[in-house]
């Protein structure tokens, strides 16, 4: 996966049991995981699609690269999370 992609870890899992077996996991995170989001979105169903393009429309705008939120920018990131965990499956859905 991590070949096909270009970005990310895999991150060995703790087992706190030694009768378990090690497993692994593979980790994207911030700009790596909208980069694979940017490239998967056509392929998308549902109410998945529309999450999808509003991330990408609008996540790196509202997301300082320091965490350091101006006052009207926390809101416009509020509202913005608000509408993307408002478009959901079923009745509640706008999408």
């Amino acid at each position: 996966m991590r070949d096909r992609v270009g970005a990310g870890c895999i991150v060995g899992k703790r087992t706190y049991n030694e009768r378990h077996t090690p497993c692994y996991a593979y980790k994207l995170t911030s700009r790596q995981a909208l980069a694979l989001l940017a490239q998967i979105h056509s392929h998308l169903r549902t109410y998945r699609r529309v999450r999808a393009a509003i991330a990408l429309d609008r996540y790196i705008a509202l997301t300082p690269r320091n965490g350091k939120y101006k006052v009207e920018t926390l809101r416009l990131r509020n509202e913005f999370e608000r509408e993307l965990l408002a478009t959901g499956p079923g009745p509640r859905s706008k999408g």
